[in-house]
């Protein structure tokens, strides 16, 4: 759907610095970022531009001028917008990353931040007056900046002009992925602002209209909603931390309702805690009736958590058709494709193994069932390929490529990296799926499929199987593949729990695996809640999983190692 409220209608390509400067101009007087703790205050337009010219101002007091870097280690809330948007404005390159806000997580942040700057070599670094970072625990960087002590001129006038062009950097989106190391993608503005203007046609936001996001600004999803989108839409946004929502994941539904018109969006993992806590906890007082998009990515949909979800929430109002599936990643700035409400596609097929069918079925007698992520959006080409690297007709299952004029221009200062993901135009994703009416469906990543006597098994299929039977968010079930005796790979599953009740969960977990995939897991491990590695957006690194148990007894209590 065209939206004709965008700033980008009739506009080819701009630059972030020229679309925040005509969002601020346009009414100045117009709400810009609120925090949820305290919606009727914060910055209208005008006090936003103000703040993002001090910021640059002290930016450039820090020594800092077009196409040098800054990291923003900054909480999600109104204090990172101005400092975005402040390097935008004298064409300097945004870095967001983790903020430092626990003492625990300091020496594994410090030593993350020392790689990020050898490879991007920064030359300041942005923190609030509450971090747990001090000057002197970055020597290597030379400006240090708090965020909240922001003086001088607030004219951008009193700025020179940077010259920005839509093929400069914007903003390098560090990214650890679901399978590999942090690698930092670039991102030109000519691709950030493709993204962001597909965003805002696809997800059908209008002027005078609000964001609403509490997922972290250092992650590509949350930077779009929370600050990129509301500003190439013409939106209000209100931000509001992250561990309000970790705390109690219903607060994010209670203070979007009676906002107006309003957006928001989570990885798939948030769908699948808030349906277990509506359904032990049915809240009052909701009022969902002006949500206009609640969009789901980042993840697999599992087609089962998608229909209770709305039917838990269609109570306080919430259409289905404000329900969207997504897809994409940092290397395609964000957005690769969406659609607008819950599409389920069932099928037969024997495992996701490329070049298999993916024949349609009913839902009475099908094998697995997929949720749509959409069309690919404007800017963008998806094909479906097979191990050689030919394309595949529709519903045949292969690896996942893009062409899109979002993606990345390289992997920073990793020529071999990039070599690897970039051919011809395209992007390899790593990921497997398939096509069907021209929508796309997500079945796994590509590394992550467990080889059982030639046999593929996506592991979510494993994961959403034992999570249900043992009435647990999916986020705390994963499992993987481990090489066994016989050279083929056995299906090894690991379960956050506090039970103590390991024997009972080890059997529920067992028969709901051969219920799936008529096989037996090697191994269920039942271990601490926040045990299983995740990346910033969600996904399980079933990788690092697997390294970490290799030497179990080392990791857990031996009690918790179960054979199956």
């Amino acid at each position: 759907m065209r939206n004709r409220d965008s700033p980008f209608e009739g506009k080819s390509v701009m630059t972030l610095r020229q679309a925040f400067l005509d969002y601020c101009a346009s009414e100045p007087g117009a709400p810009a970022v609120m925090s949820s703790n305290d919606p009727a205050g914060g910055m209208d337009r005008g006090q936003l531009l103000g703040l993002a010219t001090a910021a640059a101002t002290r930016l450039v007091a820090a020594g800092l001028g077009k196409g040098d870097s800054v990291v923003i280690a900054l909480p999600t809330g109104p204090h990172f917008v101005p400092w975005y948007f402040g390097a935008q404005l004298i064409g300097a390159i945004a870095i967001p990353t983790e903020p430092f806000v626990s003492e625990r997580r300091k020496p594994a942040q410090l030593e993350y931040l020392d790689k990020l700057a050898a490879i991007a070599r920064p030359k300041a670094l942005v923190v609030s007056a509450g971090a747990t970072l001090q000057r002197q625990d970055v020597p290597q960087i030379d400006g240090f900046c708090i965020a909240e002590q922001l003086e001088g001129p607030t004219d951008p006038l009193t700025l020179p002009d940077p010259h920005i062009e839509p093929d400069d950097t914007a903003h390098i989106q560090f990214s650890s992925g679901s399978t590999g190391h942090p690698k930092g993608c670039v991102l030109s503005h000519r691709a950030v602002c493709a993204n962001a203007r597909a965003w805002v046609e696809t997800f059908d936001y209008r002027r005078g209209e609000t964001t609403f996001n509490w997922m972290p600004l250092f992650h590509d999803f949350g930077l779009m909603v929370g600050v990129i989108a509301p500003v190439v839409g013409g939106l209000a946004s209100i931000l509001m931390s992250t561990e309000s929502f970790v705390s109690s994941p219903a607060v994010w539904l209670k203070r979007m309702s009676g906002v107006g018109p309003v957006h928001s969006a989570g990885p798939s993992s948030a769908m699948g805690l808030l349906r277990s806590r509506l359904a032990l906890r049915p809240q009052k007082g909701l009022a969902l009736h002006d949500v206009r998009s609640l969009v789901f990515a980042a993840e697999p949909i599992y087609p089962q958590v998608a229909v209770e979800f709305i039917e838990l929430v269609q109570p306080f109002g919430f259409r289905a058709d404000a329900f969207f599936g997504a897809y994409g990643m940092a290397e395609t700035t964000v957005l690769a494709s969406g659609r607008r409400g819950l599409k389920v596609d069932y099928v037969r097929e024997n495992g996701p193994a490329v070049g298999s069918a993916a024949t349609p079925a009913t839902a009475a007698d099908h094998t697995s069932a997929f949720v749509s992520v959409g069309p690919p959006i404007a800017c963008t080409t998806v094909k479906v390929v097979d191990a050689d690297g030919d394309a595949l007709p529709e519903r045949c299952i292969g690896h996942i490529l893009l062409r899109s004029t979002c993606l990345l221009d390289s992997y920073l200062n990793a020529p071999a990296e990039t070599q690897a993901v970039l051919s011809d135009g395209w992007l390899r994703t790593g990921d497997i799926g398939y096509l069907a009416d021209g929508e796309l469906y997500f079945v796994t990543r590509s590394k992550d499929l467990i080889n059982v006597a030639g046999r593929k098994i996506a592991p979510a299929d494993v994961d959403h199987a034992v999570s249900t039977s043992l009435g647990l968010p999916v986020s705390r079930v994963a499992c993987f593949g481990q090489l066994g005796d016989t050279a083929t790979e056995g299906i090894v599953i690991a379960i956050e729990s506090r039970s103590d009740d390991a024997a009972n969960m080890v059997q529920a977990a067992k028969l709901a695996c051969y219920d799936r995939t008529g096989l037996t897991p090697v191994a269920v491990v039942i271990c601490a809640v926040g045990s299983i590695p995740k990346t910033t957006s969600g996904k399980v690194r079933r990788q690092v999983l697997r390294e970490t148990l290799a030497n179990a007894e080392e990791s857990y209590a031996p009690a918790d190692v179960v054979d199956a």
